[in-house]
């Protein structure tokens, strides 16, 4: 990669990881303030409502041994569409598909993307406006997606919808 496009590159780049560390943020930026009026760098933000949840709901937090995680989030991915990730990412922009493989790699802070490797190649899964998280879902896990294949520049994704775990 020529450093003229890693230059072009890098502000994406940061957006797109900078939108993530914050996103569901909704901790009042006030409440962890010491006497002294900084922010206290060891005060845990409170951790976001479980999925399906809303926001006033006190119910177990993701994780924890009474809260099974849904094995289905988002809309239902179609089962008897499943294509391979080399045949999806040629598929026209805006083309919903169908793809099953193993996460490799997630958004470490929010969980609002992560890595889909199948045997024929691997695509990145934007799902931050699916209204779902990966947060709990260990890498090797494998998984079906649906979503829908969108070209940002040179680069090709998919923007996901739903997706169901493999037991």
């Amino acid at each position: 990669m020529n450093i003229r496009r890693l230059i072009l590159l890098q502000p994406a780049l940061c957006v797109m990881l900078a939108g993530c560390s914050n996103a569901g943020s909704t901790a009042d930026p006030g409440a962890s303030l010491p006497a002294g009026g900084a922010p206290d760098p060891l005060a845990k933000a409170p951790a976001p409502p479980p999925f399906g949840a809303s926001v006033g709901d006190t119910s177990s937090p993701p994780g924890s041994a009474d809260a099974p995680q849904p094995a289905e989030r988002g809309k239902a991915p179609d089962p008897q569409r499943i294509e391979s990730v080399s045949a999806a990412l040629s598929r026209p922009n805006g083309t919903e598909v169908t793809l099953a493989g193993e996460l490799v790699e997630k958004c470490p802070s929010e969980g609002c993307w992560f890595v889909l490797k199948d045997s024929t190649g691997k695509t990145t899964v934007d799902i931050e406006e699916a209204g779902f998280r990966v947060l709990d879902v260990a890498p090797g896990k494998r998984m079906t997606v649906r979503g829908s294949v969108i070209r940002r520049g040179e680069r090709t994704l998919l923007v996901g919808a739903g997706l169901r775990l493999d037991p």
